[in-house]
């Protein structure tokens, strides 16, 4: 726990920081102790880089700790994951579009709901200046990051945000998080089994103190099987005795110690006799993308050291025991069950300081104490003999590979049934042996038949891809009717197949090998067969007569394994051929799919609206409500996939070689398709497009885009946020469309968006990018400069601004505002034309309009004037004001606006260069009024072309404010953690001097 307390005001006595301010009680939730530990920021927290994150160097404390606590030989043994659970965590709040919790919010996701208490809205996202600490704490439960594992990464969370933007919470918003714990406990798919609290208020003692307000929640949680794990606290150091933190002190909770990485217990950590001690130390868990600096994409890591990353590895530990007592069939699992049992399987520490011995977790204990040991041999010719072939039996996969084996004697000949079922083992697969181990027949969670001889001795082999109970059901029928008759004559052998279709003779036999585990699916089109059926044989020997015309053609799917054969007799036809299609590329298991193309270029539709799947022109539909998993797999040729949103949220990523897409319920992998299509189908969709390692070009529209690299493109439509990022190399163009209404476009070095009333796209990293307002609309740009050398240049309809490693162009937009000052010596040239320009200068700005446009540079060190294509001035408009205002203060406008106001000086700064106004038209009586006048703390000076002086006052938007903030989080970041300044890309100079050239000729024209 932090030792300092909340500057508010404190009353007297030993209970001052709760009495006071209405009764509330403030909370601390570790935020800074748990970053910071004994170390500073620099070597507490380490930032990943903006494209790798999966492998920057983190220290292995997270895998060290899981080794500690025998999680990974859990994993690598039983490989529980917490399915079926969710967790709550009341915290600050959950980053849910973190790629490693789910990359969503709500029904579908791994993130299924939540509240946020201290803004009263549903939205709990982790997203505070003070933030980051409840996504911390949710990774650890939960991440399903394949180097940064959490405990239990196949949970669901709820995200409880119990503290403010500032990072202070109040214990009633604690008390309302929890009743909404007990009120939607079974409001989700998966029950909420577990409560994670990693917050405290000051207090050390075993005992609750008087002014508790949660015991009544607690009890009410404990009352329904909930397990709250609460962490102990970080004030060892201050107290020096033993005690823990409320609400750790509650009897209705566990209290969760932390543990070096030597296995002792922490320093800073509170303990006493309940504690239950876990690896808090140095642990690296996920944290919002805004927390090292947005980079668009939602996948760093960092570490962190406190008892609230402890409280969490045994929340998770606690999810997979109940997992697996739930399997072994346990009865009135609750609380208490799995308090008592994790102590019971602990280890012991020892302290010296306190001289007592506390318990540690032991995850391995506590699992193997639960899953029953393996009772049936795990070999074909060693198999339990089955003598009853109409039974059911009940049987375990004990572990990761386990395998059960039977043998059994058929009484005669005839035909058995076998059926197979289990709520915990996916993947479920039998397989009938021959005495000799030749395979006959298999099957999964479906009842599949197989004609037996009489006397003959068979082998039955059980095999699952995770642990679980599971029920096998035989039934024998010795007077099973006689298979149908195959037509007799040889089969031709079409060879090993993936996707064929051709013409071939009609009343023939053919047969062919399957490739992979899967459907064989079998197509006969031809109209003067209608009527007729087709004989087919299965691997394990059976023949099915298929007659069922759909549409216009007949069709059999087939399960196989890959090398098995499948054969077939067409029906006859009066001209005596047909189409044959034959697809084995679809495998169905489970709430899994996979859809795997052919060696050929294929064709691939995916629709989320109807849940079909077509490839090449067959169809395979999907049940939407137990589909969660699908992965297309293009192999290789020139493959192009169409996907049609659903009428829900969709976020989509389209990478070269791999891309995703994540909808209500389904998560959707992609590999090796060279050609991607995505419409939207109405939701409040997110698409994320990203470029390859060579040159790419984009064009962009409102609701629609369009990358297109060497070997890929990428088509969007019908999206309202798309986000174009080109990071991966090369010269990169963007050209960025508006729409009819008005929009706003924003430009800096790193990035471009452009909004409107219903749609906001975004690009960023692109060397060049031009963007135009020729829809309609009054339409608005702000052109933002670089630390470096920067240019703007504006003639009529067309302005832009170049500078090292990126130009942008920009043409149509009605209003177009530059900003300077980020650094570098910056300039600035604005064209007008003679006599119809109204020209207008203040301090730190110089602008003009011009037939309804309005052109404005602002902070630029040297601006130059040209009218009628002549040069009129040269004024430096810095924005240092009379020698008093500084850079921070632009750049920290709230923080220095009190401090930076500067008196008004004896003399008005120098003009830098002469203009002859009465030579274009002004009345010289109205001269007077171009002289500077000091204003709100600076000088201004009109500056006026024409026959009328007027000073303009333009409202650019809430943009502004927002990427002020921007600018401010930039340069936080930037001083800190000492980020590196952007690439140098491209020849700046030459594209200014070219640039400057095509103005000179603009204004001729005009």
């Amino acid at each position: 726990m932090p030792k300092e307390h909340s500057p508010s005001r404190r009353c007297a006595g030993p209970m001052s920081l709760f009495e006071p301010c209405e009764r509330r009680l403030v909370l601390s939730a570790q935020l800074l102790f748990d970053v910071l530990g004994d170390v500073g920021l620099d070597q507490a927290v380490m930032a990943p880089g903006p494209q790798d994150a999966v492998e920057f160097p983190v220290l292995p404390q997270l895998a060290e700790a899981h080794a500690a606590t025998g999680w990974d030989l859990v994993q690598s043994q039983f490989g529980l994951t917490g399915r079926g659970q969710t967790v709550a965590v009341i915290d600050s709040g959950v980053a849910w579009d973190h790629q490693a919790l789910g990359q969503g919010f709500g029904p579908g996701h791994r993130v299924v709901g939540g509240w946020d208490f201290a803004e009263n809205d549903a939205d709990p996202y982790d997203d505070a200046p003070a933030g980051f600490h409840g996504t911390h704490v949710s990774g650890i439960v939960g991440s399903a990051d394949p180097q940064h594992r959490g405990v239990a990464p196949g949970v669901d969370l709820v995200a409880l945000r119990v503290f403010d933007d500032m990072g202070q919470g109040r214990l009633d918003w604690v008390e309302n998080a929890l009743r909404w714990v007990h009120a939607n406990r079974e409001a989700f798919d998966n029950p909420i089994t577990t409560v994670n609290l990693s917050l405290g208020t000051q207090w050390n003692s075993d005992q609750v103190p008087s002014w508790a307000t949660l015991e009544d929640e607690f009890q009410l949680l404990a009352n329904d099987g909930i397990l709250v794990t609460a962490a102990a606290g970080n004030s060892f150091q201050q107290y020096l005795t033993t005690g823990v933190s409320y609400p750790a002190a509650s009897p209705y909770v566990l209290p969760v110690a932390s543990l070096d990485d030597d296995g002792s217990l922490s320093d800073f950590s509170q303990r006493n006799g309940r504690v239950l001690a876990a690896p808090g130390s140095n642990i690296v868990s996920t944290v919002p993308d805004g927390f090292f600096g947005r980079d668009g994409v939602v996948n760093d890591f960092a570490q962190a050291s406190g008892t609230s990353m402890a409280a969490p590895y045994v929340a998770g530990a606690s999810v997979l025991v109940r997992q697996a007592m739930e399997m072994a069939g346990w009865n009135s699992i609750d609380a208490q069950t799995i308090t008592d049992h994790l102590h019971a399987t602990a280890n012991h520490v020892f302290d010296a300081f306190t001289g007592a011995q506390y318990d540690a977790l032991n995850l391995q204990a506590a699992i193997d104490a639960v899953i029953p040991d393996d009772g049936v041999p795990d070999t074909a010719d060693s198999g339990l003999q089955l003598a009853d072939l109409n039974t059911s039996i009940e049987t375990w996969i004990n572990h990761l590979g386990d395998v059960d084996a039977y043998q059994f004697t058929a009484p005669s000949d005839g035909r058995l049934t076998i059926d197979a079922s289990s709520q915990w083992a996916e993947g479920l697969q039998w397989t009938i042996l021959s005495s000799d181990n030749v395979p006959l027949a298999s099957g999964g969670e479906d009842a599949r038949m197989i004609d037996v001889h009489g006397g003959a001795n068979y082998r039955l082999i059980v095999s699952a891809e995770s642990i679980g109970p599971l029920q096998l059901s035989f039934q024998f029928d010795a007077a099973a009717p006689p298979a149908d008759t195959m037509p007799s004559g040889p089969a031709e052998d079409l060879g090993t197949i993936d996707f064929l279709r051709m013409s071939v003779d009609a009343g023939q036999n053919y047969s062919a090998l399957a490739i992979r585990d899967g459907t064989f699916t079998i197509e006969w089109q031809d109209s003067d067969s209608s009527g007729q059926g087709m004989f087919v044989r299965m691997p394990d020997g059976l023949v099915a007569s298929v007659s069922d015309w759909q549409t216009d053609h007949l069709r059999a799917d087939i399960p196989v394994r890959a090398g098995e054969r499948v054969e077939f007799f067409l029906p006859s036809s009066v001209d005596g051929t047909g189409q044959l299609t034959l697809a084995n590329a679809w495998n169905a298991t489970g709430d899994a799919a996979v859809l795997a193309g052919s060696q050929a270029s294929d064709a691939i539709e995916l629709n989320l609206a109807s849940s079909t799947v077509v490839f090449n022109g067959v169809r395979y539909d999907v049940d939407a409500g137990q589909l969660g998993r699908l992965m297309i797999d293009g192999s290789i040729g020139n493959d192009r996939l169409s996907i049609v949103g659903s009428d829900g949220t969709e976020m989509v990523q389209l990478r070269p070689g791999a891309s995703s897409l994540e909808s209500d319920g389904v998560s959707v992998q992609i590999r090796d398709v060279e050609q991607v299509a995505y419409a939207g189908g109405g939701g409040a969709d997110r698409v994320y497009l990203y470029d390859s390692n060579t040159d790419d070009t984009l064009n962009i529209r409102p609701h629609q885009a369009d990358l297109i690299g060497v070997g890929y493109r990428f088509e969007v439509s019908q999206a309202a946020r798309i986000f174009v990022h080109a990071t991966g190399g090369g010269q990169d163009f963007a050209f960025v469309y508006d729409s009819a209404g008005d929009d706003s476009l924003s430009v800096r070095p790193q990035f471009t968006s452009l909004r409107g009333d219903d749609y906001f796209n975004y690009v960023r990293g692109f060397e060049r990018v031009f963007a135009y307002a020729d829809a309609g609309g009054r339409d608005t740009a702000s052109l933002y400069d670089s630390p470096g050398d920067d240019r703007f240049l504006t003639s009529g309809t067309t302005a832009s601004i170049v500078g090292p490693g990126f130009s942008s162009f920009t043409r149509g937009f009605e209003v177009v505002h530059a900003e300077g000052g980020a650094g570098g010596n910056d300039t600035a040239a604005l064209y007008g034309s003679a006599g119809s320009s109204q020209w207008h200068q203040g301090a730190d700005f110089v602008s003009f309009r011009e037939q309804g446009w309005i052109r404005e540079a602002r902070r630029f060190g040297e601006v130059a004037a040209y009218v009628g294509g002549q040069l009129q001035s040269v004024l430096n408009v810095s924005g240092v004001t009379a020698g008093t205002e500084t850079a921070a203060a632009w750049a920290h406008p709230t923080a220095h606006a009190a401090a930076t106001e500067p008196p008004a000086p004896s003399s008005p700064p120098p003009a830098v260069g002469p203009v002859d106004w009465q030579q274009h038209g002004l009345d010289p009586a109205l001269q007077a009024s171009t002289e500077p006048v000091w204003r709100d703390g600076t000088w201004e000076r009109n500056v006026l072309v024409g026959t009328a002086a007027a000073q303009h006052d333009y409202d650019l938007g809430p943009e502004t404010e927002l990427l002020t903030d921007a600018i401010r989080l930039r340069d936080w970041a930037a001083e800190r953690l000492h980020l590196p300044e952007e690439p140098l890309l491209g020849d700046a100079d030459l594209e200014q001097s070219v640039l400057h050239e095509a103005f000179r000729q603009l204004a001729d024209e005009d």
